[in-house]
């Protein structure tokens, strides 16, 4: 294995349904800590960065990144695959995982499983996802 595989968690502060969500407090801590803490946890990613939007709103996400001592990328609101290639470019990453902010259940192991089952192939996959219909 050689590279650097990189978490990309998006959050952006303006949900149409749930404003603020990212950073509502569930039993102590955001959910963007949660979703942070967790995906630190699994062994096969190198680094954990944010990747959120210039929006005013969305300085609350740069603090809270601050305070959990992640890298944050800011980029367009319109445009995340612009966002997440700036935050890919930025840490230097060959393999990226896409994590969503509000999802605080999200699993180390599985996240593991799936960049192994990515960069541990022979030969390597273009695209590992846990979230695919098999019928497809």
């Amino acid at each position: 294995m050689t590279g650097r595989t990189v978490a990309i968690i998006q959050a952006r502060m303006g949900s149409e349904r749930l404003p603020g969500k990212v950073l509502l407090d569930i039993g102590g801590q955001t959910m963007l800590e949660r979703v942070v803490r967790r995906v630190q946890r699994s062994s096969l990613i190198d680094e954990v960065i944010v990747a959120t939007t210039m929006v005013r709103d969305d300085d609350a996400i740069v603090n809270e990144c601050r305070a959990l001592g992640v890298s944050v990328v800011r980029g367009s609101a319109h445009d995340v695959l612009d966002r997440y290639r700036q935050a890919a470019l930025a840490s230097g990453a060959t393999t990226c995982v896409r994590v969503c902010a509000d999802s605080p259940l999200v699993d180390p192991s599985i996240c593991d499983l799936v960049v192994w089952s990515l960069i541990g192939a022979d030969p390597p996959a273009d695209y590992a996802g846990n979230k695919i219909d098999p019928s497809l």
